[in-house]
């Protein structure tokens, strides 16, 4: 609300023509990805692989982690025509409106995900659930207590059902151990054995096979919440157990 407000009392110079090419380019936005939205659901029936059981079941490991691919991929654009329609209609109305989703191949981390995918709803909950429940100035536990409430609201407010909770649930432990290993690499002991004995080569690859990890496990939290328990638990047991390491 205080950064709506600062737009409202800010006196801006507006043009015509700068509003026809903003309302223009973002009409052509919009239906770019209302169309691939549409294509999505028309040729790889993306909303009725999230129940079709026996499908997920039977087919090759690499085709199952396509279609768990494009799943999340066809949430992202789903919810770039969502948001962008009324980002739209907030620009024409000379505000800023949040930034819209990033895509999701590139998020490799928990904490990522929710600071960049939806802007808004990450603003709100800092500010209005994390911060006021003590967040970090309480230590870790009035971390673990703040992070625990706020991703209980986020699960309450998408619907409170079962599958949901497990969704929290995950990401709550995906920030924690993302935090977690943050202030563990920031210790300067830490820090200093690292620049001793291990190579920047073999630190970007470290990272990278740890970001793999979190991102697999971004993914599988993110069927969850678009198919239920049932669904992650097919990619779970088909991908990470049985397909293991092969898949």
């Amino acid at each position: 609300f205080d950064e709506f407000k600062k737009q409202m009392l800010e006196q801006k110079t507006r043009t015509l023509k700068a509003d026809v090419f903003t309302l223009a380019l973002g009409i052509v936005h919009v239906f770019l990805w209302w169309c691939l939205a549409e294509l999505m659901i028309h040729f790889m029936y993306m909303h009725a692989i999230y129940s079709s059981y026996p499908v997920l079941s039977e087919v090759s490991y690499w085709t199952l982690g396509g279609l768990a691919l494009a799943q999340v991929l066809f949430f992202y654009v789903k919810y770039l025509v969502l948001f962008g329609i009324p980002a739209l209609v907030v620009r024409m109305d000379g505000l800023e409106p949040p930034e819209l989703p990033r895509c999701v191949i590139v998020m490799y981390s928990f904490t990522g995900m929710w600071r960049c995918f939806d802007v808004g709803l990450h603003r709100f909950l800092i500010r209005y659930i994390y911060i006021p429940m003590g967040g970090s100035r309480c230590g870790w536990h009035g971390m673990l207590f703040s992070t625990a409430i706020t991703f209980a609201f986020v699960s309450y407010w998408h619907g409170g059902h079962g599958y949901l909770w497990y969704w929290a649930g995950l990401n709550w432990v995906g920030v924690i151990v993302e935090y977690g290993i943050k202030r563990l690499l920031s210790i300067s002991f830490i820090q200093d054995m690292i620049a001793q004995f291990v190579s920047p080569r073999i630190c970007h690859r470290i990272h990278a096979a740890v970001a793999a990890v979190s991102t697999s496990m971004l993914i599988l939290t993110n069927l969850i919440f678009l198919g239920g328990e049932h669904i992650g638990e097919i990619y779970w047991n088909r991908i990470f157990v049985q397909g293991w390491p092969r898949a």
